[in-house]
């Protein structure tokens, strides 16, 4: 098995068929520590026929390194996002609806502005995730969108032309002093966000 990163293999066994499996293929060791290499290798054939012997039948021949290399693909066939950026909230209050927010999760208002009539909009920050919650004033109260959060403003151009080329009608990328960002529909109608943090 060939892996870009270290992988950890848990078996389970309802016998000690393994265990003898590898006593038999093994070498005892008294120290703690992996021994000089090509000092205890066993050659492939041994292995198959230890392994039947045990009850564990390998079949089919090992790929070669170039071929099981080629089932790892060094650039993935579409751009990925690090989870949830932040969720856009209608409200039909939303003084009521901030003061709840800051008061019970601790989030604070970064952006926003509401007016005499008690309409508008606010972003609320919680300081020690970084996570958004926006909230704009509506008759009925509703999750607006929720925003994915793509690593730059790079990333977010992939996801743009990859969902394009795939016809998927994303719409147009915004760009905003506080990020970039660009919507999606689902196939209820559903309003989902791709959403590139500014740098600056």
């Amino acid at each position: 098995m060939t892996s870009r990163t270290p992988a950890k293999l848990l078996l389970v066994h309802d016998d000690d068929s393994f265990l003898q499996f590898i006593e038999s293929v093994g070498t005892p060791t008294s120290e703690h520590r992996l021994p000089p290499a090509g000092q205890f290798d066993v050659d492939g054939d041994t292995i198959l026929r230890i392994s039947a012997e045990h009850g564990a039948p390998i079949v089919g021949g090992s790929l070669e390194e170039d071929d099981a290399r080629g089932y790892l693909d060094p650039t993935p066939t579409q751009p990925t996002f690090a989870g949830v950026h932040h969720v856009s909230l209608h409200v039909t209050d939303i003084r009521r609806s901030e003061r709840w927010y800051v008061d019970t999760l601790g989030l604070r208002r970064v952006d926003g502005d509401i007016a005499e009539d008690g309409t508008g909009h606010v972003v609320l920050l919680h300081p020690a995730s970084g996570s958004l919650v926006t909230l704009a004033t509506a008759d009925v109260a509703r999750v607006e969108h929720v925003a994915f959060a793509c690593a730059d403003r790079d990333a977010l151009v992939d996801w743009h032309g990859s969902l394009t080329d795939r016809v998927l009608q994303p719409g147009t990328i915004t760009d905003a002093p506080y990020g970039s960002g660009f919507v999606l529909r689902d196939p209820d109608g559903l309003e989902m966000e791709l959403f590139a943090p500014s740098t600056a």
